[in-house]
């Protein structure tokens, strides 16, 4: 059998909230009110999420994290799994009057919220979270050089007669972070798998502020629905699983007026859910199993 090729892309964004809302009326004008069958509320979801590790426990960093630098983001990537567990965004800052950049994403005691994704499905490598995939990467640091606008972050790892490349893709002026997966089947076999990434976070934060409450929790949009927060209350209650029939939406969280969000590139079939294990809270979007 000659080699299969698969290509899988999902884009995260870290933004402030409100880009973020002009972004989302940019992209998801309001809909017409016509009779439709409503394929973010009514259809079935498929059971993609299934499949994602019933019971991850915290995340621990890795022996080795990278750093990857550019105009507007400091972020670091376990290579355990290839997840972005800080992020700091470097024109805004932790406080009024601070010359330290505000942290989005960080992974600690307490305060965990980073963003995760992996493949999953009969030949996936994430199944389980304590068996994640050790990628090899080329340096310890990554900088966006002076008149360069792209940088590409290539990860890689081999099993069983699979090459996988995780490439994170960032460009200058940009806070959108594209995730990109190739994977070469070298095996004589059929490869299934299915992409699948998320946002997770506390559901109770030991770094809250009292002061200045705001909304902390998810937030997501479909073909029909423009946006629509759903709290951790919400994902307590019930798990959310929409199907994105036309692969139109985004999974999101909000918190200090920020949004991170995982918005897939139009994959038709992919699903839209919650999760709650513990004190974590994830949401994300499944893409559909390719072979």
């Amino acid at each position: 059998m000659d080699s299969q090729r698969n290509i899988l892309l999902i884009a995260l964004a870290l933004v402030s909230f409100l880009l973020f809302q002009q972004w989302n009326v940019a992209k998801n004008p309001a809909p017409q009110a016509v009779e439709q069958a409503q394929s973010g509320s009514t259809l079935p979801a498929p059971s993609y999420a299934d499949d994602l590790d019933p019971a991850p426990g915290q995340v621990a960093s890795s022996a080795k994290t990278i750093t990857v630098t550019t105009d507007v983001l400091t972020l670091s990537i376990d290579t355990v799994g290839g997840d972005v567990v800080t992020a700091n965004l470097n024109d805004y800052s932790a406080e009024f009057d601070s010359e330290e950049s505000f942290v989005l994403l960080k992974n600690e005691p307490g305060h965990q919220f980073i963003a995760q994704s992996g493949l999953v499905g009969p030949q996936g490598i994430d199944l389980s979270s304590t068996n994640r995939p050790s990628y090899t990467v080329s340096a310890d640091s990554f900088t966006l050089a002076d008149g360069q606008d792209e940088l590409r972050i290539p990860m890689t790892y081999q099993a069983n007669g699979l090459d996988y490349t995780k490439t994170f893709i960032l460009k200058r002026g940009s806070y959108a972070i594209d995730v990109e997966y190739d994977v070469v089947n070298n095996s004589g076999n059929n490869a299934t798998f299915g992409m699948y990434a998320h946002l997770r976070q506390n559901v109770m934060d030991d770094g809250g502020s009292l002061t200045m409450p705001t909304y902390r929790g998810g937030a997501y949009s479909t073909e029909d629905t423009r946006y629509k927060k759903y709290s951790f209350d919400d994902m307590q209650d019930r798990n959310l699983s929409l199907n994105l029939a036309n692969g139109q939406g985004w999974a999101a969280m909000i918190q200090h007026y920020f949004a991170s969000a995982w918005i897939p590139r139009d994959e038709a079939g992919s699903n839209l859910y919650t999760r709650v294990i513990g004190n974590l809270g994830d949401i994300g979007v499944r893409m559909p199993n390719k072979t």
